[in-house]
């Protein structure tokens, strides 16, 4: 499996504060695929955390957005928008384009692959934010990759 390749404007995304590598206070992201493992490193410093000795809440929104944008430029190299689904503002009413969806990414195991490492990194972040404790409903692409997972 390759690492795919997306189309992105560098002079648009060089200051990105996750993945921008020209930023210089930025978390620098890249991603690599090893054998079908996707990996990221951020290793926070003394000056990421909200209380001391605890990550901020903010840095780990900005891995969330991050992971959100690397599964979604994933699912846009094989023909998945998922923005689709939140286009009409009735999420779960578009099952049909969710099992559209679902059987493009189980075309080929490779892909089912990479899918389900975007859908639990996303998930996982997701859990450790715990956004809806503040009522924050801002990031609704989290509910397209999770209810993928309930299509395998």
């Amino acid at each position: 499996m390759q690492i795919p390749r997306f189309k992105i404007d560098n002079t648009v995304t060089h200051l990105c504060f996750g993945c921008g590598k020209d930023n210089p206070i930025g978390f620098k992201l890249q991603f690599t695929n090893n054998d079908g493992v996707i990996k990221g490193e951020f290793i926070p410093g003394e000056f990421h955390q909200g209380w001391p000795g605890i990550i901020h809440g903010g840095v780990l929104f900005t891995l969330l957005d991050d992971a959100l944008k690397q599964g979604n430029d994933f699912c846009n190299t094989i023909d998945i928008n998922l923005g689709d689904v939140l286009v009409s503002g009735e999420t779960f009413k578009n099952i049909e384009l969710f099992k559209g969806f679902a059987d493009r990414i189980l075309e080929k195991d490779e892909w089912k692959k990479e899918f389900f490492v975007y859908e639990n990194t996303v998930t996982s972040l997701y859990e450790a934010c715990k956004p809806e404790i503040l009522n924050d409903n801002s990031r609704p692409m989290v509910f397209v990759f999770q209810y993928h997972f309930f299509l395998r």
